[in-house]
């Protein structure tokens, strides 16, 4: 399963085990079928599943679309989030390559030094004027709702 196909704007591809404890548990699971399409994104051929019915569905947004941030003519599905302290001050990072960073750079998203919010976030300007990272960001990303709260030191929220 991949999170972009219900909805979340990230490349994030797992597998799922279910066991059933008899024949007839089995015969009625009906595997969840995909809410979304990414077909419109930049996608790499395997990250992509196809569906007969794609064209019915509705589309992933773009972590940008997601956030609310202005259309640069450019959006697409970010990396797996990890976070990790990088930096000086062991600032919070989500990266988890050298590629991940090339696809928030595109994006114009700047994916270092996570603050606890927005406006904390846009009194430190990030490398190019991108758009730095809330918590509430990483959260969104992730498919939680607005509504969530988080609270705790900054590698244990994002961890």
């Amino acid at each position: 399963m991949h999170t972009a196909d219900y909805g979340i704007p990230q490349i994030r591809e797992r597998i799922f085990f279910v066991g059933f404890r008899s024949k007839s548990q089995l015969k009625k699971f009906i595997p969840p079928c995909p809410t979304h399409t990414r077909e419109h994104l930049e996608k790499n051929d395997s990250y992509h599943t196809c569906s007969l019915f794609e064209n019915e569905l509705e589309k992933t947004n773009g972590v940008r679309q997601c956030l609310g941030l202005q259309n640069i003519g450019f959006d697409n599905l970010v990396p797996t989030i990890r976070s990790a302290f990088t930096g000086k001050r062991n600032t919070t990072s989500i990266l988890n390559s050298t590629a991940s960073q090339k696809t928030w750079a595109a994006m114009q998203i700047w994916p270092n030094g996570i603050q606890a919010s927005r406006q904390k976030a846009s009194a430190f300007p990030a490398k190019n004027n991108h758009f730095r990272l809330s918590v509430q960001d990483v959260a969104l990303i992730q498919g939680f709702p607005e509504s969530w709260k988080f609270a705790g030191a900054m590698y244990q929220v994002l961890g």
